[in-house]
């Protein structure tokens, strides 16, 4: 395999990550039930201490079931074009249930709720609060030239 490009990637600093995080308005988060695993593009904030994913439920989709089925979730933000400026965080924990966030606090906290030819009245936000137990991320820092 050696003629494949490679990237370095060095670690980021606590200063980095919560930038990143503070940035970004989307991410991935991943769930487990059983044997099935889910990925759900999700709006989140971080407010420097504390990160929030706004999930929406809707008829005949139980996104808080798998939520209440996994003990550790994992979220995800990229970002980076090009592999000189590519990087990612991953953030690691349980969620809780977040009840009393109001609706001026979903808009200032979150991107628009995106609607998939439903009715608003189908669709339910739903903010839990990740504990976090671990974050990391990892930056390109240039190609490894293998000569």
């Amino acid at each position: 395999m050696r003629h494949i490009e490679y990237t370095y990637t060095e670690g980021m600093g606590d200063e980095e990550l919560a930038e990143r995080l503070r940035a970004r308005e989307m991410g991935v988060l991943s769930l487990v039930d059983g044997d099935d695993a889910f990925g759900f593009p999700v709006a989140h904030h971080y407010d420097g201490e504390r990160l929030y994913l706004r999930l929406c439920e809707r008829p005949g989709r139980g996104k808080s079931d798998v939520v209440e089925a996994t003990g550790r979730a994992s979220f995800v933000i990229t970002g980076g074009e090009a592999n000189e400026e590519a990087w990612s965080v991953v953030v690691h924990g349980p969620l809780v249930a977040v009840d009393d966030v109001t609706d001026e606090t979903l808009n200032e906290w979150f991107a628009p709720v995106r609607l998939f030819d439903e009715p608003v009245e189908d669709v339910v936000p739903v903010v839990y609060r990740m504990e976090i137990r671990d974050v990391g991320g990892r930056r390109s820092c240039g190609p490894i030239n293998l000569g």
